[in-house]
């Protein structure tokens, strides 16, 4: 008798674990988003050939239930980097999507949140190379990762993380 309620305890308990329930399920798509709706402000340090601070802003702002108009700026290697686009979950696909600059990027769910990863090559005044940042919307805070491949400097990479103000 006891092994047998120590059975069902154990597979009572496996069920649980299996089956997503609403209180431990992951929030909807739009839902994620809009958690994040507000203004933000966070600083980090460029390391590559030289070191230096990086301070952004961004604002998260909804358009319609299940997308965010984002804009912000960061201070970036001496540059002001403009950051403007869109954040969206179609719920006919049930993916996230991240517009700027006439493209498209998918973001992954990861950890709770979703992770946008976009890159582009440039070329201006004497350098070229890669640009790449990951826009990260996980545990309540949003992180941005830049890393910049240039042919002429090497290799900077930055982690930016910002808080809710």
């Amino acid at each position: 008798m006891r092994s047998r309620r120590q059975g069902l305890q154990l597979a009572i308990a496996l069920l649980l674990l299996l089956v997503p329930s609403a209180s431990f399920a992951a929030p909807a798509g739009g839902a994620l988003l809009g958690s994040y709706a507000g203004d933000w402000r966070g600083r980090g340090v460029l390391q590559g050939k030289t070191s230096e601070t990086v301070v952004c802003r961004l604002s998260l702002q909804p358009a319609t239930a299940n997308r965010f108009s984002y804009a912000g700026k960061c201070a970036l290697a001496g540059e002001p980097l403009t950051l403007r686009g869109t954040l969206e979950y179609d719920e006919t696909s049930k993916a996230f999507i991240a517009r700027t600059n006439n493209r498209r990027f998918e973001g992954v769910r990861r950890g709770g949140g979703v992770v946008f990863t976009m890159s582009q090559k440039f070329r201006r005044e004497g350098h070229s190379g890669t640009f790449s940042a990951g826009f990260s919307l996980t545990g309540g805070t949003i992180r941005i990762d830049f890393r910049i491949d240039d042919a002429a400097t090497g290799l900077s990479t930055a982690r930016v993380q910002l808080q809710k103000s």
